[in-house]
């Protein structure tokens, strides 16, 4: 079947048909891609909001920490001193993120500072590389 456009040329539906999908691959594609962003940046988010769960006990929360990035004892004790929270919007490229992280006093909820943290995925798990107190 041809239809003609309005230049007056014949455009066959096969044909039609075959931009109609590409312009929809490439939507897709775009789509999938915000996608992919935005499930990073909830995990991250999420990963950060469930270290209040662990800080408390410094054996579990040094798992927390990705490879060769575990603090010393005395630094993983003085995590539970705090609360964490995500700030911002995190950044994220090839399994790596970086994130502002409102610290608080645990017994207070008073704001102390906010630090730059930096993760890596591990497998299928985000890890903390880099975790400033104040």
């Amino acid at each position: 079947m041809w239809i003609t456009n309005p230049e007056g040329a014949n455009v066959s539906h096969p044909t039609r048909c075959s931009i109609f999908l590409l312009a929809m691959l490439l939507l897709g594609c775009a789509s999938s891609a915000n996608d992919s962003r935005n499930t990073v940046d909830a995990e991250v988010t999420s990963y950060i909001s469930s270290l209040d769960d662990t800080r408390e006990r410094p054996r579990s929360f040094a798992k927390e920490f990705a490879t060769g990035s575990v603090p010393d004892g005395t630094t993983l004790v003085r995590y539970a001193r705090y609360t964490y929270e995500p700030t911002g919007t995190p950044t994220s490229a090839d399994g790596n993120a970086t994130v502002m992280v409102k610290i608080s006093e645990a017994k207070s909820a008073k704001e102390v500072d906010r630090k730059e943290w930096s993760l890596v995925k591990e497998g299928l798990a985000w890890k903390l590389k880099s975790a400033p107190l104040p």
